[in-house]
């Protein structure tokens, strides 16, 4: 943040725009600020929409995704789907035997048949505006997001060209991988 601001600790000035008390003087805001949207779930549906709306924003038009058990929900909640065809009906041990993954795919970030229609309106909402500051309701608490997706100079993107390249550098990596090592 400019000037460090958030970096600093909780004085009196900042209760007029942080939601805290005066037990919490002296705190770093930024751990004020983390405490209160801990249980907020902002690591899964809201990431999961604004993953979906990016996509959408640079081309692409299936996703693919590995869950843990907790983000199934919000995954479907954006019409993705399980690809039972991986693993066992979809889920592995991954990325180790005491974790359990499942395999995801929406296959339609374009039109979102299959998205619960709160959270097709909301990715709607988000691509046709880059740059919006949404309120947000989640187990009845509302969070103010500045969601600035609008990548810049995406007029000048080739997706095609940039496959492209990361393909060949995939392969002069294996290819200097398998080269004997000389002495």
């Amino acid at each position: 943040m400019p000037g460090g601001q958030n970096f600093d600790t909780l004085e009196l000035s900042n209760l007029n725009r942080i939601r805290t008390g005066v037990h919490n003087m002296g705190i770093p805001k930024v751990v004020i600020t983390a405490r209160e949207i801990a249980g907020y779930g902002i690591g899964s549906i809201f990431l999961i929409r604004t993953t979906v709306a990016i996509s959408y924003q640079i081309g692409i038009n299936s996703l693919f995704a590995l869950c843990a058990p907790y983000t199934i929900p919000p995954g479907e909640a954006v019409g993705m789907e399980i690809e039972k065809s991986i693993g066992n009906d979809g889920t592995f041990y991954y990325p180790k035997l005491d974790l359990l993954a499942t395999t995801m795919v929406l296959k339609d970030v374009p039109t979102l048949s299959k998205a619960y229609e709160e959270d097709k309106n909301a990715i709607i909402d988000i691509r046709e505006n880059l740059n919006i500051t949404r309120v947000e309701v989640l187990r009845k608490k509302e969070i103010t997001i500045h969601y600035q997706i609008q990548i810049p100079n995406l007029d000048q993107w080739d997706l095609n060209a940039i496959i492209l390249q990361a393909k060949k550098n995939f392969l002069k990596s294996k290819a200097i991988e398998s080269e004997p090592e000389t002495i």
